[in-house]
């Protein structure tokens, strides 16, 4: 519906301020799209608020068929109707223009939102401050105090409609990031208003006016110890300034709390609180409520334009003042299955707001990354269950996670529950669409997940003193797609919770991490932490392990994935390896030989990596180092056999020295037995960080006597320098001790992250994903490989039934890429009795 630009589109009557009429008979029984009342000084625009078409918005309809007028034009229309008409000349001039885009009205007059229109059909207030279009504006007492003031907002661009036919456009005129904390004692609430105090305390004390302003909504919260009778931890209430509601200066003030905007202003209805029993830590963080624009973008008008109060006194009194939110304003649109965009201020160069029209780009369109009607999962196809488990969480304290080996911090955490990154961001989207939910008067946490209780989505305890209040509607957008890339944006970090920030106008960043992502979308996603650098994930192959009936139809199926080599390979396995030195050590301090136990021991701030029963060959610069072992002087890993041929007399088996408590650290193979302190099963075996160990002749010695190992090779410092080095050769899967793979830092279908493939069940699926980080797994001693260079892992995948599975294997490769399968098939058991 067209704005009328054109005054002489404007046709006037006069009525009486406060007295019903119908506008379509007003003018000598005809249509008035303007009223005037010369003795009360109020004007009325005549299209009323006739309903909502959805979100709260008002249909645009109402006598004349209007979307508004210009400010311009309705200056204009005052001076032609002061110049011709008799009556108007009598009375002071309503409007006075400082552009055509910034006006007052003066001496008294007053736009009218108060009068009923009787239209047929029609039975509403005027609403002509909503109806003023292209401008901002003060209004002014009859002795000049201003006493309201109001600046226009224009969208500029295309703005896709939403689903209903139309687009809403909101808005924020309240920075989130004020907040303000106090310690209350037991006399601390008199006349149920919160005084705060007015000498100096600790840090926890206010000594002057938080930064709110009466009429603003606020979420009240405490740390648990004693809450305030009368409000609940982060209810939402609006506060007024104690005496006539302006802003206090200095110390010693108070407020109380509101269940209404309307009443706070007001001054009426407090909400009935008395003091804690003991000194209680009390917070109030800006609620920031999201206000809708009275009118939508429809298809008549692709832009939103609208005026918003952002100065008022008290009963427009023009000296007491109530509010003034110049330094803060963002407008938003939002909608579903569309691109967001927001805007604020000090994108457009503004830093202080005045009674003016500020123009605001926002353009959205369609969003090809929403895969699904609606991103909480209903009204689809696909289970709400998968989308119930994708949550957001802001901790207020930073949280560490490992990327590729290298630690970050983050402070909020997306939990992709192991659904596709598509998915994930149509949930997050839909987030972002959420306003403030209550729940009995408590604010709803469905985007904000406290970190106390995991990912929350709504439902779960809401009164941690801790809690990072968030809600989407007015949150900043967290992620975005880069062709099949899911991004983490850079968030500005309000509340400096990431202690990254360094002043207001530096606020930090609070990074981002996506938690529990599929296997096969770990390198589709890039992370910010907090100190916004960019993180990308090391590349993660995926290999599907797919068993046979036979494995898997009895449901008692088992599997295991050992490193390995091909049969008939020849390439050098690396090994483990440590060297210690010939003569006298002391564990902890020199590495070296203790003769009176017959032990190698390791130096100062170092382990070795082997475990019970290792294989190992000594090699030295004498065949014979003259400490009771013999050596090679020269290893080819090719040439050993299994037997080791060549060098039989310098293989020898280890038993792993361990006292209770030792901490395991090496990440090769599981490990078994209790090894702490006081514990009646020490006898741990398997990699660790050990730090000294005994040779033997045979693996039976060396695992003998529960582990203690009989037959101990006897040693004897040599007086000589000189260095002996043992390695592994028992590295391939038919030997001793084989290695255990060790899946990624992702999760897969069927194991988790970072766990040891050893003896789990097989699915009643038949199927298991696991994530391999190609690009940094170094057991073994592995060289990890990237693109240039081919460092595949070749494996053994062992499995076995009961009822119907016979034992079996399959040797693969794991290489550089995703969704490698590998299929292990094993024989129909026919033989296999176990009668109970």
């Amino acid at each position: 519906m067209a704005k009328i630009t054109d005054p002489d589109s404007l046709s006037y009557s006069q009525y009486t301020f406060g007295t019903s009429i119908n506008p379509a008979t007003a003018l000598n029984g005809g249509p008035a799209n303007m009223l005037i009342d010369y003795e009360n000084k109020r004007f009325a625009l005549t299209a009323p608020r006739y309903g909502s078409i959805g979100s709260g918005v008002s249909e645009m309809v109402g006598y004349g068929a209007t979307g508004g007028v210009s400010g311009q034009a309705l200056y204009s229309k005052f001076k032609n109707i002061w110049k011709e008409d008799s009556v108007a000349i009598r009375f002071p001039f309503p409007m006075e223009a400082i552009t055509p885009e910034s006006f007052e009205f003066i001496n008294g007059w007053i736009p009218d939102d108060t009068t009923v229109s009787t239209q047929p059909g029609v039975n509403t207030s005027f609403i002509t401050r909503k109806l003023i279009k292209d401008t901002g504006w003060a209004e002014r007492t009859s002795g000049g105090s201003i006493a309201r003031k109001y600046f226009g907002t224009i969208s500029l661009g295309a703005n896709a409609l939403g689903p209903s036919g139309f687009t809403t456009v909101y808005y924020n005129a309240v920075n989130p990031g004020l907040q303000t904390s106090l310690t209350l004692a037991a006399n601390s609430i008199v006349d149920n208003r919160i005084i705060f105090p007015g000498t100096v305390g600790n840090g926890n004390t206010f000594t002057s006016a938080p930064y709110f302003y009466t009429g603003d909504a606020v979420v009240y919260q405490n740390d648990g110890t004693q809450a305030i009778t009368g409000i609940v931890t982060n209810g939402i209430y609006y506060i007024r300034y104690g005496g006539n509601g302006t802003v206090p200066v200095g110390a010693g003030h108070s407020f109380s709390l509101h269940n209404t905007r309307n009443d706070s202003l007001a001054g009426i209805n407090p909400v009935a609180i008395s003091s804690p029993t003991a000194t209680e830590v009390v917070r109030f963080t800006a609620a920031g409520v999201p206000e809708n624009y009275f009118f939508g973008i429809t298809e008549e008008g692709s832009f939103a334009n609208e005026p918003i109060q952002f100065y008022s006194t008290a009963n427009d009194d023009g000296s007491t003042i109530l509010y003034n939110r110049d330094n803060y304003y963002e407008i938003f649109v939002r909608e579903q299955g569309k691109s967001y965009s927001k805007q604020n201020i000090a994108d457009i160069g503004v830093s202080q707001l005045n009674f003016q029209a500020y123009r605001f780009p926002l353009v959205s369109g369609s969003d090809i990354n929403i895969t699904v009607v609606d991103g909480n999962g209903t009204s689809t196809g696909i289970a709400t269950a998968l989308y119930a488990g994708i949550g957001i969480s802001f901790y207020q304290t930073p949280q560490l996670r490992t990327v590729g080996g290298t630690p970050y911090n983050f402070n909020i955490i997306i939990n992709a529950n192991q659904q596709s990154l598509r998915t994930v961001y149509s949930k997050v989207q839909y987030l972002l669409r959420q306003p403030i939910r209550t729940n009995a008067g408590v604010a709803g946490t469905d985007i904000n997940s406290l970190s106390a209780v995991g990912y929350n989505n709504g439902s779960g305890g809401k009164d941690q003193f801790l809690n990072s209040f968030r809600y989407g509607a007015i949150q900043q957008p967290l992620l975005e797609f880069v062709g099949d890339i899911l991004q983490a944006r850079l968030v500005d970090d309000i509340f400096n919770f990431s202690n990254t920030g360094v002043n207001a106008s530096n606020l930090g960043n609070l990074g981002i991490y996506f938690e529990n992502v599929a296997a096969g979308d770990i390198n589709n996603v890039k992370y910010y932490d907090n100190n916004g650098v960019q993180i990308i994930e090391p590349f993660t192959s995926t290999v599907d392990l797919n068993f046979n009936n036979n494995l898997f139809g009895d449901g008692q199926g088992r599997f295991w994935v050992f490193y390995d080599i091909p049969d008939s390979a020849s390439e050098i396995i690396p090994g483990l390896s440590t060297s210690i030195n010939q003569t006298a050590g002391t564990p902890g301090a020199t590495s070296g030989i203790i003769n009176s136990t017959d032990e190698f021991v390791v130096g100062a701030g170092v382990s070795h990596p082997f475990v019970t029963g290792q294989k190992v060959v000594a090699i030295s610069h004498s065949s014979n180092p003259g400490i009771g072992i013999a050596c090679t002087t020269t290893f080819n890993a090719l040439s050993l056999g299994a037997d080791g041929q060549g060098i039989a007399t310098a293989v020898y088996y280890l038993n792993v020295v361990r006292g209770p408590g030792i901490a395991q650290s090496y990440s090769d193979i599981t490990e078994y037995g209790e090894n702490v302190a006081g514990g009646t099963n020490n006898a741990v075996y398997g990699v660790g960080k050990t730090t000294a160990f005994k040779l033997h002749n045979s693996y039976s010695d060396a695992v003998a006597n529960g582990y203690a190992g009989i037959n101990t090779i006897n040693l004897t410092a040599s007086g000589t320098a000189g260095v002996v080095t043992f390695r592994q050769i028992d590295t391939n899967f038919s030997e001793n001790n084989a290695t255990v793979v060790k899946t990624g830092n992702v999760a897969g279908s069927g194991v988790g992250a970072n766990q040891f493939l050893d003896g789990i069940d097989i699915p009643d699926t038949g199927q298991v994903t696991f994530s391999f980080d190609y690009d940094k797994n170094s057991q073994r001693n592995r060289n990890p490989g990237s693109e240039s260079v081919v460092s595949n892992a070749a494996i053994r995948v062992v499995a076995v039934g009961l009822q119907t599975g016979q034992y079996s294997f399959t040797q693969a490769d794991i290489t550089r890429a995703k969704g490698q399968s590998v299929s292990v098939t094993g024989a129909l058991e026919r033989v296999y009795s176990n009668p109970s």
